[in-house]
């Protein structure tokens, strides 16, 4: 090598990610679980609704409109049961 040729070392620490694989984690991710799987449940049985509005009228300033009732298809309540369960599953896993 030549005088003027410097080697520059650069060193990287990689992050700890230990935090994610500990008892509290597995605990948390248990807990999501459950909360998906009660959720599903819920939807499931019919439980969950919510309103859509539609405008049925609109003259000038005049405006009308209808809040419509609907029901959670119960085949999304079916995946957030199915889902739930798996996220409990991989919590539970050693």
């Amino acid at each position: 090598m030549s005088p003027d040729t410097r080697i520059i070392v650069i060193s990287v620490e990689a992050p700890d990610y230990s935090v994610l694989k500990g008892p509290s984690m597995k605990a948390v991710v248990v807990l999501v679980g459950f909360v998906i799987f009660a959720l599903g449940v819920y939807i499931a049985t019919g439980q969950a609704h919510y309103n859509s509005s539609k405008e049925v009228l609109n003259i000038g300033g005049l405006k009308a409109s209808v809040q419509e009732p609907h029901t959670v298809p119960a085949w999304t309540g079916a995946i957030a049961i199915v889902a739930g369960a798996a996220v409990v599953f991989v919590g539970l896993r050693k």
